[in-house]
């Protein structure tokens, strides 16, 4: 009874709440008939009641039809806790719409001193990074024909801003943090509350303690405006022309293309196929994961963007793109340096 502690407003609600744990066995002195928003004040609801309750975890279906589509109710739990989890059953809205202000809020809760941080993507993380917010909100990284660079244009310009004022500057480690420890390790040890990361980590992830039974997997946020985009790549495979036995490559090439060659990929776990529509078999291989939400995002797509000189102009973005984490250049000004830079590459192509 002194290590749980429930909230109901409706009165029938609450009493059938206090029978079952009665019936249970579990004692019911701290399930309270209050409204969690207005009358709760953190403390123990009987016994102690000049003492805050010492929570670290809780559960939460909150009414979508509240202030935030719900959300409200997130923020006033975290709010109550110092540490712990959280689990919370949510809708696609509660990612957009009159959701986003209290979604700032509990995403820019970082305690940067005790190492704790609301999100974490390091200045080389593009395809599971920037590039999905920049091509939301309207912006690119080339134009249509991949003769001139878009990382200057207004639209990416704004996207990289908003991701400099309220994720960078907010709620993110510093780079040297995410220097030494990837994302995917800080979510992993309970230190960073969200990361992007690809359909190709899945497997790591299942094999992580913490994640496994902390953490699951969300689509993107929308834009204003709805849109919702991603990023895809895809795995390719190659063989040596020196190669003593080239026929046989090229068989095993073929059958690795081949559409039951990526059924089986997806059923092993591997990574999503990629023939459309034969990746139902891979959501079941992690069931303690969303996986579904993967799916949900490849109706917006786009091609991560490369040219014959993609690793001469990527890795020169991803270096510069250090200088505005760490404050050495403006976003605006490292935008135009890697536009200037990208420009030069392609037109020696």
């Amino acid at each position: 009874a002194n290590q749980l502690l429930g909230l109901e407003i409706l009165p029938s609600v609450y009493m059938l709440a206090i029978l079952n744990m009665i019936l249970m066995g579990d004692g019911s002195s701290n399930i309270l008939n209050k409204d969690s928003l207005k009358d709760f004040d953190g403390n123990y609801g009987f016994g102690n009641t000049d003492k805050k309750f010492p929570a670290t975890a809780f559960v939460l279906n909150p009414p979508y039809s509240a202030a935030g589509n719900g959300m409200i109710f997130v923020e006033r739990a975290l709010s109550m806790m110092s540490k712990g989890y959280a689990a919370i059953i949510i809708q696609y809205s509660a990612g957009s719409g009159k959701a986003v202000e209290y979604n700032k809020k509990i995403l820019f809760t970082t305690d940067k001193e005790n190492g704790q941080y609301g999100f974490a993507s390091p200045a080389a993380n593009n395809q599971d990074g920037y590039y999905n917010l920049i091509y939301t909100m309207g912006g690119s990284i080339l134009n249509e024909d991949k003769t001139k660079s878009n990382w200057d244009s207004p639209e990416t310009v704004a996207a990289m801003q908003w991701w400099m004022d309220n994720l960078v500057t907010k709620s993110m480690p510093t780079q040297e943090v995410m220097a030494e420890s990837a994302a995917d390790v800080l979510l992993g040890s309970g230190k960073a509350a969200m990361i992007m990361q690809g359909s190709w980590m899945v497997a790591a992830f299942k094999g992580n303690e913490y994640t496994d039974e902390h953490c699951d997997v969300a689509v993107l946020p929308m834009a204003e405006d709805g849109t919702r985009k991603t990023i895809y790549n895809g795995l390719g495979w190659v063989a040596s022309a020196e190669s003593p036995h080239v026929e046989e490559s090229w068989k095993l090439l073929e059958y690795l293309g081949s559409e039951a060659a990526q059924k089986k990929q997806a059923e092993l776990g591997v990574t999503m196929s990629a023939y459309m529509g034969t990746s139902d078999t891979w959501i079941n291989c992690a069931p303690e994961f969303h996986l579904q939400a993967f799916l949900d995002m490849t109706k917006d797509m786009e091609i991560r963007p490369y040219t014959r000189n993609t690793k001469l102009w990527e890795d020169y973005s991803q270096s510069t793109m250090v200088k505005a984490y760490t404050g050495e250049m403006s976003i605006e000004d490292v935008c135009k340096d890697i536009a200037d830079f990208m420009n030069e590459k392609l037109a020696d192509e």
